[in-house]
This record gives structure tokens, sequence and C-alpha cells, in this order.
């Protein structure tokens, strides 16, 4: 009895250390990290043309897909898909006026990465542009359009140059980044996510910047007339143009070359920068 129980210990001993070495060499092996970045190295699967007749809208849904869209000189739209799965790419169609690349993946062990680079028209003009990710970035310069839709959980939004009625842009998590924001109004939305926009224009519709904890900075015309509210908890509010600090702890009104239009900061402790 004894020395089958002295077995019995030897070989869950001998077990767990097997156990524990190939534990050890995948989550501490510095080859590793390595290893998943080969597997992440990115190839391109597909590119091209699509004509841009009697395409009215932009609906991109994808779940990690890095999308970055420009323009071009060219009269169609060019696309090319990099990614380090040939079958796991997004599809892409065209139906009912709209241009849409939707992401085919649902439940993923394996890493996967993928780059949907989308080079539009410069004249192209576009009813709608609506783009939500989950964990991918997105990222957009020099486009125009009637409304433009942005949205991720967790991955940042970068967008630079654009023209268009309604601007809105919305995280959780990610950070939200507009450069030279040309638009009639616009709403800017996250939880812990920073917010920068820099708004290049007067605007005429009333507009909102929402956040939970993150930063806000906002960067404005000289010359522009607004009447802006800031209701939040915490945080100070650093207004650059007016050269005050203030510590918020309650609603704080200012207006600003007097106007009807008004902006709409809400924070619970995140700081906020107006320029």
């Amino acid at each position: 009895m004894k020395t089958k129980n002295l077995f019995t210990l030897f070989a869950l001993f001998a077990l767990f250390a097997l156990l524990g070495t190939l534990f050890t060499s995948c989550v501490y092996n510095p080859n590793t990290k390595e290893r998943i970045e080969e597997n992440l190295e990115e190839t391109l699967i597909e590119e091209k043309s699509y004509s841009t007749e009697e395409i009215e809208c932009i609906r991109i849904d994808c779940i990690y897909e890095d999308i970055k869209i420009n323009t071009t000189e060219k009269s169609e739209i060019f696309v090319q898909l990099m990614s380090n799965n040939p079958s796991k790419i997004p599809e892409i169609k065209i139906k009912n006026n709209t241009f849409s690349v939707t992401s085919k993946v649902k439940n993923e062990i394996h890493p996967l990465s993928c780059t949907v680079y989308i080079s539009l028209p410069k004249d192209f003009y576009q009813k709608d542009i609506k783009i939500k990710n989950i964990s991918g970035e997105i990222t957009i310069k020099d486009c125009t359009s009637e409304n433009m839709y942005l949205s991720t959980i967790s991955g940042s939004i970068n967008t630079e140059n654009q023209n268009c009625n309604n601007f809105k842009v919305e995280t959780v998590s990610g950070s939200i980044k507009g450069k030279t924001i040309n638009c009639a109004g616009f709403s800017a939305k996250s939880t812990s996510g920073s917010i920068n926009l820099e708004i290049e224009n007067q605007i005429i519709l009333d507009s909102t910047i929402d956040t939970v904890s993150g930063s806000v900075k906002l960067t404005v015309p000289k010359d522009m007339n607004f009447n802006l509210c800031i209701d939040s908890l915490s945080g100070t509010f650093k207004d650059n143009i007016n050269n005050n600090t203030y510590n918020l702890n309650d609603e704080q009104n200012i207006t600003y070359n007097d106007d009807d239009v008004k902006i709409q900061i809400e924070t619970i402790s995140g700081n906020i920068e107006l320029n």
C-alpha cells in the first residue's frame, strides 16, 4: 500500500512538474511575443477598384480591423485589404446605393490582424459616412459628407480635415482626436478615453461633449461666437481664451462674443481645456 501511494505521489509530482514547464514556456518564454508578432504580420490579400456611380453612403461595421480612409485623385474607390489570414478578411458589397465593409469574424481564438485601406475620390460627396468598430482603430482624412458617425469600443479614432454638416464620434475607452473639423455642429462622447477636437469654423448648431473621466481639449477659432455650458462634479477648466482657470464642482456658463449657439460639456471628473 505504501509503495502504491509513493508511486502515485511520484506520478502526480512528475505531472505537475511537466505542466509547470509547459506553462512557463508558454507564458514566460521571451520568444512567445516574437512568435505572436510574426503571426500578426500582414500581407496584401486583395486590392480592387469600385465605381462611385449611384453610391450615396459608406457603411463600415468591423470588429478588430483597423480602418484607414483618405482621398485620391482617381475617379473610383480603391480598396486594399492587408491581413495575416486570407480567410478572415471583411466582406465588401455595394447594395442599395451603399458601399459597405463588414467583418466576417465572430468568435476567434487565434490572433488576427487586418487593415482596410480605402481611398475615396476627392470630389466624391457622400450623404452618410458611418463607421462602427470594436477594438480596431479608425483613421479618416480629407472626406466630405452630409453626416459623419464614427464609433469604437476600445479602438482610437483619428480624423482630420473633415467637411460635414453633422459630426458625431463615440468611444468607450479609446481616444478621440479630431483635427481641422468643419461642421455645422458636433457631438463627441467617451467614458474614459480622452477627447481632443479642433473646430475650424463658426458652428450654427448646438453641440455637445460628454465624458465620465476622460480629459477634454477643445480648440475653436478666436472669433467664434458661442455660449459654453460646463456641468462637472470635479476637475479643472482651463480657459486659455480668457486666461482663467476654474475648479469645477458645479455648472459653469460663459459667453464668448455673444451668440445663441451653445456648446455643452458634461464630465464627472475629467479636466477641460479650451483654446
